[in-house]
């Protein structure tokens, strides 16, 4: 199986002023949040590429410690949105179909947990995103689905149609890599590099059916503000799970 991960962004919604990656945020003695996803990696045998552009020296210090990364550039970071990147990193979408692999889809700024990749795993439909029903309230992009399938997506649907929210990780098998690359290839052309690289699966719904799998009571976290950070935080220094936090909270 090989992995691309998204990791070029600027990440302007954690704060105003410059910071570093999103990614390369510590998260405990000497393991920053994108050097414990690649640890999952290196654990799993998948390999990994990661597509950089803000201050991607900075990304690739994160990752001294793994030499088996293998990067991809975007420059134009400021100009596209994640499509771009995951575009520029065309060549192992069609190495994975040449070689009939698994392709592992992931935005870098997430931190999760390793259960979470062996659950995704093992569900054998084409298309697999990670979704989380207990955010269906309070999250940043939502699905609506039916018999666990994705008919509905985005920021705006109306508060009684949300069923879950997105994590940011998908799993995409090999019989379904063609479906996905043609539609990627298409928004490209068709230059909508502000959308992401999940557009090309929304893209796809109606014609291919995408499954969306529920990770409800485990930990995860995207890093979009600092509160999310913080939560990493606090979840990696008391050891709660996600629902423990959860009611703590109320």
């Amino acid at each position: 199986m090989k992995a691309i991960m998204m990791a070029a962004g600027v990440g302007s919604r954690l704060s105003e002023a410059p910071h570093d990656p999103k990614c390369t945020l510590p998260i405990g003695e000497g393991q920053s949040v994108i050097s414990h996803t690649m640890q999952i990696m290196k654990e799993r045998a998948i390999e990994p590429h990661l597509v950089i552009g803000y201050e991607r020296n900075k990304v690739r210090a994160a990752l001294s410690s793994y030499p088996e990364v293998i990067y991809h550039e975007n420059p134009f970071f400021r100009r596209t949105n994640s499509i771009g990147s995951c575009w520029l990193a065309r060549s192992v979408i069609t190495e994975a179909i040449r070689r009939d692999e698994d392709l592992l889809l992931a935005n870098a700024d997430v931190y999760w947990t390793d259960d979470l990749l062996d659950m995704l795993c093992g569900v054998p439909d084409d298309c697999t995103m990670l979704c989380d029903r207990s955010r269906a309230t309070t999250g940043d992009y939502f699905f609506h689905l039916v018999d666990g399938y994705i008919v509905e997506y985005g920021k705006d649907i109306a508060p009684e149609r949300r069923d879950c929210e997105y994590v940011g990780i998908t799993l995409i098998r090999a019989s379904f890599l063609p479906v996905f690359l043609g539609h990627l290839d298409q928004l490209i052309w068709r230059e909508k590099y502000d959308m992401w690289w999940e557009d090309a699966l929304y893209d796809a719904c109606a014609s291919h059916p995408v499954r969306a799998l529920d990770v409800e009571g485990r930990f995860w976290s995207e890093i979009d503000y600092a509160e999310d950070y913080q939560r990493i935080l606090d979840h990696l220094n008391t050891g709660m799970s996600a629902t423990e936090m959860l009611s703590a909270t109320k």
